[in-house]
């Protein structure tokens, strides 16, 4: 917008410079160029007639200080100036917005990034976490039945009359005459030895009846 302003600006001040050049030079306060129609300046009497002579100036258009053409000039030069430094300045921040925009998508892209790894890392702990809730769930549960078994064998394996050493101590007893019975059956009704059966048989019948 700067930039278009001190353009518009040139350009009318141009167009004034050139009206009053124009008009200075057909009423000879300023020197026309060889090319151009030369005319003697008028001059201004002592007593000017002013409904009788043509207007011609009573300042040196030009004058450093006060002409009006030499005033548009240094002001068409500030314009000018103020135009190229706008532009310089516009390239400035155009170089430092498009070096921002650069870094944001770099940022933008590694926070993108860093937000996929952590919501698969969510995922992750998410699954965990139910996983564990079951397999709690789960302990619970038996530990649940370990405490109920425990407390049903309190009435005979604790608040009993006899203690664990006795009861051990009866039930081991218990096992070996399972297992002295177990020995004896055994021996029942094994096969006899072919010897002694033979005996038995040359054993006259007399004998055998009395056993």
């Amino acid at each position: 917008m700067a930039i278009k302003d001190a353009e518009d600006a040139q350009s009318a001040v141009a167009d004034a410079t050139s009206v009053l050049e124009t008009f200075y030079k057909e009423s000879g306060m300023i020197e026309k160029e060889p090319y151009e129609l030369m005319q003697d300046p008028v001059k201004l009497p002592e007593n000017p007639k002013t409904w009788e002579s043509s207007y011609t100036g009573v300042a040196d258009p030009k004058n450093a200080k006060t002409g009006i053409i030499s005033i548009l000039k240094a002001v068409a030069s500030d314009f000018a100036r103020m135009e190229a430094d706008t532009r310089a300045q516009e390239e400035t921040d155009q170089k430092a917005y498009d070096e921002e925009m650069s870094s944001s998508e770099i940022e933008k892209s590694r926070r993108a990034k860093e937000n996929e790894m952590k919501s698969l890392e969510k995922k992750r702990m998410t699954e965990k976490m139910e996983q564990l809730k079951k397999t709690k769930k789960h302990v619970s549960a038996e530990l649940e039945a370990v405490n109920q078994y425990l407390k049903d064998l309190e009435p005979a394996c604790v608040e009993g009359d006899s203690t664990y050493e006795d009861r051990k101590k009866a039930r081991q007893k218990e096992i070996d005459a399972l297992k002295q019975a177990q020995g004896i059956l055994q021996d029942a009704f094994k096969e006899k030895p072919k010897e002694s059966m033979l005996n038995q048989l040359e054993k006259p019948a007399g004998f055998l009846q009395s056993h």
